[in-house]
């Protein structure tokens, strides 16, 4: 790693500190409710895909685009509107909604499920 790319992170570090000081996150707790699960779960899928994934197109009833977790050439995954899941048919990754959260964001369950349903304490 060259020196300014280790100045970058440092003064990096201190906004992100300083914006944490305006911006003040509930601490998460060990419980969330079963309600809050439910409407996390139901959070539209296309709609979280829309700002993560690259180049989704309608394909029937169903989804695709280009998996972000492998390198491919042609779309391998899919979306289904119905169930509110996920599946890619080329590494086999699968889920719902909040796993979808998970992965893109590299959070647990509680943060997933606190950043599909933000407003609610």
């Amino acid at each position: 790693i060259k020196a300014f790319e280790i100045d970058y992170l440092v003064k990096a570090k201190r906004t992100y500190q300083r914006l944490k000081r305006y911006f003040p996150q509930s601490s998460v707790s060990g419980k969330v409710t079963q309600e809050r699960i439910a409407r996390a779960k139901e959070y539209p899928i296309t709609q979280l895909a829309d700002s993560y994934l690259q180049c989704v197109k309608k394909c029937g009833g169903t989804y695709r685009s280009l998996c972000p977790y492998h390198e491919e050439r042609t779309p391998s995954f899919y979306l289904y509107p119905r169930s509110n899941t996920f599946h890619c048919f080329g590494c086999q990754e699968h889920g719902d909604v909040i796993a979808l959260v998970q992965k893109f964001l590299s959070v647990g369950f509680l943060e997933a499920v606190k950043h599909l349903t933000p407003y609610e304490s």
